[in-house]
């Protein structure tokens, strides 16, 4: 077995028990829980315990003192009775760390540190007992053994939002099926409405249900849950397919990694329509079908988001570059005409394809509201360390990114003469400008919480890194053998994604089914008189109850939606935020929908930015003109009725 493998294992238990410490003690502190009278005590003992005992074992074997010992277990397989015992370990140990992940740590030790120490050890148990009985090695039972409980922790926090909880589950959760049924508004609402504005591509995926009239709102959450399994699925496969690996088991393990690693971001699934059209046809033997691939691609990216147009070239033309040596009779013009021509006509055609859906969705009167993201602020100290994103997006990237970088470090090595520099060149560069974009865009107001604008970037570093790791990219000499990536880097990169899907594994959601019927029975009670007296009710939130007939007779009014609502509130449309306050003003609402509004300003808080801009442009004036009703506490809300007495500025 390999010792540097060892080494990084052992490592990694004792950071993740030094880590776990600092969470769990002032938590168990917190809840007034004795740390020396308690169940507690031999946990936080074992947590105290790894450090030392790690640091003699890597002292160990750097030394060479148990050598012998990984020899002998490199060796040994078991059979008969012991091969089956060790067969049932192998399931029992990671049921084990659901249950106590699920039972005893999801109260009292919530956090990641604890979660994450007990998941290294309990995998570095299950790919011993996968290695006595199998022929695999041990870093490949331990790849394994970790992919496969990773890969279940992202499938059980995705499906986690099934649902038939009648309101929405956070700020915007709902509102992504309205805004699907956007697409069939004149059979859902009686009235032809223009389409959003924002992320359309993403929901012309979710319009794809209400094809079947009456679907309930779970089924809505399932095919939203769905398209996160199946399109992120499909691009990892078609990922590992491509390099044509030596075995289906290493192709299967590549598959499960790439879908981990995608959900780090995560890749939005709106995006892996346009990985999977790349991934599946582009190729440099094929130029005219790289063409075509690229066009389709680019069509579609025109209908996501401004910052993914040039992806889709991006990819075909890595591809290219990984594929197609640089011949001695070629100079750049003729080495570079393909990805020229993909670029030109992904970015038109992206262009293209947005200026159709601009005057095609109804927006043409207000087609600024497509680039909202260009005058919003940005709010640099997202980067670093803060409230929203306590890791940073820097720190975060370079995190995520670190294992594949490592590892090109290694392949390439002493490669220097193998390939021309034209091509590391533009790989790098490209990879430089993802990178530097999706910061920049990381930023902006609303968001930075995570790692999504961060997406192109680790798409087309997953392609190049694994293309390098299969020894699937062409050479300028005849023989050529890049270099090999160390055990433990590929350690790391399977513990890293695994480590981050740990968060999804969170106990099922469950309601109060007789306060939620109860909350939606009072809003029926106060909507019905409204309706018959021709009222105007506004949905800011909850705008999904109108959508799937859990309100009857109510008249949909598409203005001043939740999220739109943020979106113009963010980017300063000083316009559309003036209609609102005159709307308001007029009393225009007999009645209003919308989650709890604050007015105290937030400072050092998650979003701390994002609540101080809507209270200033929509809860202020909100609460001026319209009073509070009623509260349903099922949802968190809130009920607004108009304000005799309102004297607002």
């Amino acid at each position: 077995m390999n010792r540097s493998l060892w080494i990084t294992l052992l490592l990694v238990s004792a950071l993740a028990a030094t880590l776990a410490l600092v969470q769990a003690v002032p938590q168990l502190q917190g809840q007034d829980i004795s740390l020396m009278r308690s169940k507690w005590t031999l946990l936080l003992g074992l947590f105290a315990l790894n450090v030392p005992a790690a640091g003699f074992a890597v002292w160990g074997l750097t030394r060479g003192w148990f050598d012998s010992l990984l020899a002998r277990l490199d060796s040994t397989s078991l059979s008969g009775l012991w091969r089956g015992a060790a067969a049932l370990g192998v399931i029992l140990l990671p049921s084990a760390f659901l249950f106590v992940r699920l039972g005893w740590f999801a109260d009292i030790l919530p956090q990641l540190f604890p979660s994450l120490w007990l998941f290294v050890w309990i995998s570095i148990l299950a790919a011993l007992l996968v290695k006595l009985t199998t022929r695999l090695s041990f870093t490949a039972s331990f790849a394994s053994v970790i992919l496969t409980q990773a890969v279940l922790f992202r499938v059980w926090g995705i499906l986690n939002a099934v649902t038939d909880f009648p309101f929405t589950r956070e700020y915007s959760e709902t509102s992504r099926f309205y805004y699907g049924s956007l697409w069939f508004s004149d059979s859902l609402y009686g009235m032809d409405l223009p389409l959003s504005t924002l992320h359309p591509s993403r929901y012309l995926l979710q319009a794809i249900p209400f094809i079947v009239p009456s679907l309930p709102l779970w089924t809505h959450r399932l095919w939203q849950s769905l398209l996160w399994i199946l399109l992120t699925g499909t691009a990892s496969y078609l990922l590992a397919r491509r390099l044509n690996l030596s075995s289906k088991g290493l192709t299967a393990l590549l598959a499960m990694w790439g879908f981990v690693y995608f959900l780090q971001g995560a890749v939005y699934y709106h995006l892996q329509v346009c990985v999977i059209l790349i991934l599946w046809g582009a190729s440099s033997k094929h130029p005219l079908r790289s063409f075509i691939i690229v066009l389709l691609a680019s069509l579609w990216v025109g209908m996501s988001r401004v910052n993914w147009f040039p992806v889709p070239a991006m990819l075909a033309i890595a591809i290219y570059l990984l594929e197609e040596p640089f011949k001695k009779d070629s100079n750049l013009f003729k080495y570079f005409a393909h990805p020229a021509l993909w670029t030109i006509t992904g970015l038109l055609s992206a262009l293209l394809s947005q200026t159709l859906y601009v005057f095609w969705s109804g927006n043409a009167d207000n087609a600024s509201d497509f680039g909202t993201a260009f005058t919003s602020d940005l709010i640099w100290s997202r980067l670093l360390p803060n409230a929203t994103y306590p890791m940073g997006v820097l720190a975060g990237i370079l995190l995520v990114s670190a294992p594949s970088i490592l590892a090109l470090i290694f392949i390439l090595r002493g490669k220097r003469a193998d390939w021309h520099i034209i091509r590391p060149l533009g790989i790098f560069s490209m990879l430089l400008v993802l990178f530097l974009g999706g910061l920049v865009v990381s930023t902006k107001i609303g968001g930075g919480g995570d790692l999504h604008n961060m997406d192109a970037y680790l798409v087309l570093l997953a392609l190049v890194v694994t293309s390098w790791f299969a020894g699937r990219v062409a050479s300028e000499t005849q023989i050529h053998h890049w270099g090999r990536v160390p055990d433990w880097i590929l350690a790391l990169a399977v513990l890293i994604p695994a480590a981050l899907s740990i968060g999804g594994v969170s106990p099922r959601f469950t309601y109060d089914r007789g306060l939620a019927q109860k909350d939606l029975d009072q809003l029926r009670a106060l909507v019905e008189p409204i309706v018959k007296e021709g009222g105007e009710i506004l949905f800011i939130s909850e705008r999904h109850l109108v959508t799937f007939n859990m309100l009857e007779g109510v008249q949909l009014v598409p203005d001043y939606e939740v999220v739109t609502l943020m979106e113009m509130a963010m980017s300063g449309n000083d316009a559309y935020l003036q209609r609102f306050t005159s709307d308001l003003a007029s009393h225009r609402f007999a009645l209003i929908v919308s989650r709890k509004q604050r007015i105290v300003k937030k400072e050092g808080e998650p979003f701390a930015e994002e609540n101080n801009v809507w209270i200033d442009a929509i809860s202020t004036p909100l609460l001026c003109y319209y009073q509070r009703n009623l509260t349903l506490e099922s949802s968190n809300t809130l009920l607004l009725v108009p304000s005799e007495s309102a004297d607002c500025p």
